[in-house]
């Protein structure tokens, strides 16, 4: 049996507070940078949607990722 001193370490609570915190962190960060990752795909289906319908859709303007700017080349 391994002596009670070596199955013990001293680091462990801090990485688990560390973990912890992380987390709980990340959460709040995606919900401030998702909307804006999503903006754009919203625009682009409310665009496909007014095009599928036979109506126009002024002034718009492929951004966001680099993925929407190469889907509308290929139509």
């Amino acid at each position: 049996m391994a002596p009670r001193k070596r199955l013990y370490s001293k680091t462990f609570f801090s990485l688990y507070y560390v973990g912890c915190g992380t987390f709980c962190f990340l959460p709040f960060v995606a919900a401030v940078f998702m909307p804006n990752q999503v903006k754009p795909l919203r625009r682009l289906a409310i665009a496909a949607d007014r095009f599928g319908k036979g109506r126009s859709f002024p002034n718009f303007k492929p951004e966001g990722s680099i993925e929407i700017p190469k889907l509308l080349k290929l139509f």
